[in-house]
């Protein structure tokens, strides 16, 4: 039922509504926001990157979520890809538009089929519920569709990753949701991130947020050992109380911030009292 989605709900422009809102704080529309009284939380430059990397995923989260839920059962793969692709080609127009063709834009999915190998301590969140089951199930068909169109010609380039990426050196900001992409940003010159629905640009001094209720962790960097410790909303449980306590102590300890050094959350940890957890977080991979 293709009606499903081409009714989803969008905003200023032609796209789901949490995506729509974040290109409204990078592009003017002469069309409405969904929310007449939303403030831009800041205006973003386009031109100040080289490139914008998109993931899929995320274009995907936002249409399943901008869907009656009561038509959601309708939806088919085909049909989800069709609105992503539109999305995917409206994103690439306006962005080589609205920056002269100063800015590119990269599309990319990643499987994540890797995070067990890389973080070998980290407790992967799983779909359980029905309603989860069911987002899962159509997220992967669809993804699956759209690789096979790209990989057979019929659109645009998609990137295909497990969760590293290739890198450059380019200025880069990303559309993503996932927090274990962020930790790519070594590989680039720089990574600024575009958040979903509220539009708000990120950079690294506010990745800490991206922990699961990190609003207090603000003097953690985001780092793969530690994201497996605090967790996330996507992809990681967090670990223990007694675990976390014990890695915010060497945090205080050592006074980390949100720009210490991989290798600086490496030298504390090698400081731990409790040699088999020191031991065990020293087995992740940082980024």
């Amino acid at each position: 039922m293709f009606d499903a989605v081409s009714s989803r709900t969008v905003s200023a422009f032609p796209l789901s509504v949490g995506t729509s809102l974040a290109f409204e704080s990078v592009f003017a529309s002469e069309n409405p926001s969904v929310d007449p009284d939303r403030k831009i939380p800041q205006q973003i430059k386009i031109t100040d990157y080289n490139k914008l990397w998109i993931n899929v995923g995320t274009l995907f989260r936002n249409m399943y979520n901008a869907i009656d839920r009561n038509a959601i059962k309708y939806v088919t793969a085909a049909d989800a890809a069709d609105a992503i692709q539109s999305e995917m080609d409206f994103i690439d127009d306006l962005v080589h538009a609205e920056s002269n063709g100063q800015t590119s834009t990269v599309f990319y999915i990643c499987t994540y089929d890797d995070l067990t190998s890389r973080f070998k301590m980290g407790s992967l969140r799983l779909p359980r519920t029905d309603i989860q089951l069911q987002y899962a199930k159509l997220y992967k068909s669809t993804l699956e569709v759209i690789k096979r169109r790209a990989n057979a010609g019929r659109i645009r380039e998609v990137l295909e990753y497990k969760s590293k990426f290739s890198g450059g050196s380019s200025d880069v900001l990303i559309f993503t949701h996932f927090p274990v992409d962020l930790l790519n940003a070594p590989k680039f010159r720089r990574m600024d991130l575009l958040e979903s629905h509220t539009g708000i640009l990120k950079k690294q001094t506010d990745w800490y947020t991206k922990y699961y209720e990190g609003r207090d962790l603000n003097m953690l960097p985001l780092n793969g050992i530690l994201l497996t410790v605090f967790g996330d909303d996507h992809h990681f449980r967090p670990q223990t109380r007694a675990m976390k306590e014990a890695v915010l102590t060497v945090a205080k300890e050592r006074r980390w911030t949100v720009l210490t050094s991989p290798r600086d959350v490496v030298a504390g940890i090698r400081l731990m009292r409790d040699h088999a957890l020191r031991d065990a977080l020293l087995l992740q991979e940082q980024y």
